[in-house]
Order: C-alpha cells, then sequence, then structure tokens
C-alpha cells in the first residue's frame, strides 16, 4: 500500500514538474534556436527571421566581467540564496555592440535588450568563509540588494568574449561596411554588413550553448 501512495505521489509530482520544465523560457528558447533555418550571414535577407552562427569579434568597446575580471563583449551575473534558481535574487546583463563573422561575411549585433542562453563557466559563494568582495558589493548596490555581513550569496557568471562561436536568432538590415574593401559591383558600390538588434515587436536570441551554435 506504502508502495502503491509512493507511485502515485510520484507520478503526480512528474505530472506537475515536467509541464514547468517544458514550458519554461529556458526551454522554449531552446526549441526556437533549434527549430529555426540557419543561414550564412551574407545570405540572411534583409528583415527575416533567422539564425546565424559565427565567430564574436570586438567591434569598439569591451566590457569586464565583474566577477572574473575577464574581457568580453557581453556578461550575465545571476545572484542567488543558493544553488536554486528560484533563489534568484538578481540579475544583471549588460553588452556592448560586437562583430560576428562566418565564411560569407560579418553582421554588427547590438545586444541591448536580447534574450540570453549563455554557458555559466564561472562561479563563487561568498558570505561565509569568504567575504563579499568591493566588486559584488558594487554589484548588489547597484540593484539595492545588499545584505548583512555572513549572508551567503550564490554568484554565477557568463559572458561572450571575443573568438567565441554565438549563435543568434533575429532580424535585421544591412548597412554599407567601411572595414570592407569595396564590392565588385556596378559603380563601386561598398561592401555590405548585416546589423542585427532588438526591436518593439522582437528581441534576438543569443546563445553560446555548443548545442546551440553546432
Amino acid at each position: 500500500m506504502e508502495d502503491l501512495i509512493y507511485m502515485i505521489a510520484m507520478s503526480a509530482l512528474g505530472a506537475i514538474v515536467v509541464p514547468t520544465w517544458y514550458f519554461s523560457k529556458g526551454e522554449k528558447r531552446k526549441r526556437k534556436l533549434r527549430k529555426a533555418r540557419r543561414w550564412s550571414l551574407a545570405e540572411l535577407p534583409e528583415g527575416t527571421f533567422g539564425k546565424v552562427v559565427g565567430t564574436a569579434r570586438i567591434f569598439e568597446d569591451t566590457l569586464t566581467a565583474p566577477i572574473s575580471g575577464r574581457p568580453c563583449v557581453f556578461y550575465q551575473i545571476v545572484v542567488s540564496y543558493d544553488d536554486a534558481r528560484s533563489s534568484q535574487l538578481l540579475k544583471e546583463a549588460i553588452g556592448v555592440p560586437f562583430i560576428i563573422e562566418d565564411e560569407t561575411g560579418r553582421a554588427v549585433v547590438d545586444p541591448r535588450g536580447a534574450e540570453v542562453l549563455l554557458v555559466q563557466d564561472r562561479f563563487r559563494i561568498s558570505g561565509e568563509l569568504d567575504a563579499t568582495t568591493p566588486v559584488e558589493a558594487a554589484l548588489l548596490s547597484r540593484h539595492a540588494k545588499l545584505r548583512g555581513p555572513g549572508t551567503k550569496l550564490w554568484y554565477r557568471e557568463s559572458i561572450i568574449e571575443a573568438g567565441e562561436v554565438v549563435a543568434i536568432y533575429g532580424a535585421g538590415g544591412h548597412e554599407p561596411d567601411p572595414e570592407a574593401s569595396p564590392a565588385a559591383e556596378y559603380r563601386g558600390a561598398p561592401s555590405m554588413r548585416l546589423r542585427l538588434s532588438s526591436a518593439r515587436s522582437y528581441t534576438l536570441l543569443l546563445s553560446d550553448d555548443p548545442v546551440m551554435v553546432a
């Protein structure tokens, strides 16, 4: 009887957990990227939604990831009370425009307002044995989330850095590429590059997940 009750309870739990996981924002974003048609940068038509994959390059500016101090063009920090996502205290995501390149061309990517699926590859715990660092305190202060001494906090950091392969889902338009040599076209028209950015009606989706960029 106890085994039967246990099996019924676990089945009920699964009926709740599986749909919750399947319809979570992260899983929806993964399905969108997996199902999207992949285009080369040169072939993606203006205003057409699609997936492009390329190597990130520095455009004009760079950032410094707060926890690891790594140079990057985009970072995301998630701070929580423990290792459970449900205990999230804050999230900070900041990016600067960067270039992606593939074998056919280049594009400028403006990551402001983008949704991201990034690999969390730096972790730190503060509050018990390790005191909060000045950088961490500044992060908490920016979001009005300062906590008392000894409060245990988990910090998870993700970045997009130069030389990293990223996948991007979205749409964009073309603009002259001042860094390219003139195209061999009528009257020497300049080479064009794609510019990808979010708009009122949609947001870009960025990922460095190895499965998404394959």
